[in-house]
């Protein structure tokens, strides 16, 4: 995808209970790949079966998002979890939405975990190779998630695992090459020209530059929007008007 200039989006999804809805169905046309939360720490069975369906008919390739069983955090708080009950939890999140995908005659492609779980497998190396052999003995064909140089990737590597390294569209970067904390100002990107510097820096240049100003280097093949967002529509429109002026377009799996 690197020598045709495409963007492969990648976008977390069904994090609302009921039916999917319009603003979402929107997206999949822009997407090549969507996150699909497994229920732990958002959406009900009716949005998942929903955003499964809509991700065949599109032809976009399934990512499972487990994440901490935290609904009352949205997932993004750091809990107190013991090894086996963790371990438990992803098996149970893992296994459900593989049968509902499974159910539709899909597959799962790859799994990308949510919110603190994100951060953990990230940067910590234990928790990272208990994701990555939970997820590698459920399906050995799923690849890992997670970002370029993380412990993720090491873990997934020495498993045997097939690693996507990914970045981020719509959020800042600190100095030490990790996510600004949400909550925090400026952590979330919001104006779709800031989004498309973004893009051109991480595709055209394999770099982005941290909320303090500083060149970090990164190479992903993968580039995550938050479908949670209330403008990502309109940002992902944005890029695709915009993109073709710098010799790059989004990259959509149905035409692959």
């Amino acid at each position: 995808m690197e020598d045709k200039k495409t963007v492969a989006i990648n976008c977390d999804m069904a994090e609302e209970d009921g039916p999917l809805s319009e603003h979402s169905k929107a997206l999949f046309p822009l997407l090549y790949s969507c996150n699909i939360s497994c229920g732990a720490h958002a959406g009900d069975a009716l949005q998942i079966q929903q955003t499964i369906a809509a991700a065949i008919a599109h032809r976009v390739q399934i990512g499972a998002h487990p994440s901490y069983p935290d609904r009352i955090g949205f997932g993004r708080r750091d809990i107190n979890i013991s090894n086996s009950a963790l371990k438990a939890s992803l098996f149970y999140q893992l296994h459900a939405l593989k049968g509902m995908v499974e159910y539709q005659a899909a597959r799962i492609s790859y799994v990308k975990a949510h919110g603190a779980l994100y951060h953990a497998i990230n940067n910590n190396k234990h928790v990272a190779e208990l994701f990555a052999e939970i997820v590698l003995s459920i399906d050995e064909n799923m690849s890992l998630m997670g970002c370029s140089g993380s412990v993720l990737e090491q873990a997934a590597v020495s498993k045997g695992g097939q690693f996507i390294a990914e970045a981020f569209l719509d959020r800042r970067y600190n100095n030490s090459g990790g996510l600004v904390q949400r909550g925090q100002e400026k952590a979330v990107i919001s104006q779709a020209d800031e989004v498309l510097e973004q893009v051109l820096d991480l595709v055209v240049k394999h770099q982005v530059q941290s909320l303090n100003g500083y060149l970090l280097p990164i190479k992903a093949t993968s580039f995550c929007v938050h479908g949670d967002h209330s403008n990502t529509l309109d940002i992902l429109r944005y890029l695709q008007k915009e993109l073709p002026a710098f010799g790059i377009q989004l990259a959509n799996s149905h035409k692959q």
